[in-house]
């Protein structure tokens, strides 16, 4: 509200009704105890009370906007390929509830489960052993 000098642009910035900003400025105008914007039927300019509040909070609202721009994004989750080789009984007991929690949590994810007793090179071993795609369940 600062910033944008009228509720009709801060709402625009924000994505927020103008009636709701309006409410919420009074409300914190209220719990301080101070007046932050003098109101006509023409503008909205802030108090020395709203300049001093801005100066003191602008920095670390700088730096809170950062932290979410720094957030791993949709982006950032991993896809691909993963192929995972062990033993039948391993695979059965252990892995098989792990590998359903993560392909939930990444769907991007192919997740290639090779149960075996042998010794597996692990770049032929999807040719060799004609591995088969775990796919996610509902």
């Amino acid at each position: 509200m600062y910033e944008a000098g009228s509720f009709v642009g801060a709402g625009e910035k924000l994505g927020t009704p103008r009636s709701t900003l309006s409410r919420s400025i009074a409300a914190l105008e209220e719990s301080l105890g101070v007046m932050l914007f003098q109101r006509t039927t023409r503008r909205v300019a802030p108090t020395s009370a709203a300049t001093a509040l801005y100066e003191r909070v602008a920095s670390q609202l700088v730096a809170l906007d950062a932290s979410f721009d720094d957030l791993p994004d949709a982006q950032a989750a991993p896809s691909g390929t993963l192929r995972v080789t062990t033993t039948p009984e391993f695979g059965a007991m252990v892995l098989s509830e792990a590998i359903v929690r993560y392909i939930q949590r990444y769907p991007r994810v192919h997740v290639e489960l090779i149960l075996t007793m042998g010794f597996v090179d692990p770049p032929s071993a999807p040719a060799l052993l004609g591995a088969a795609p775990i796919t996610r369940s509902s």
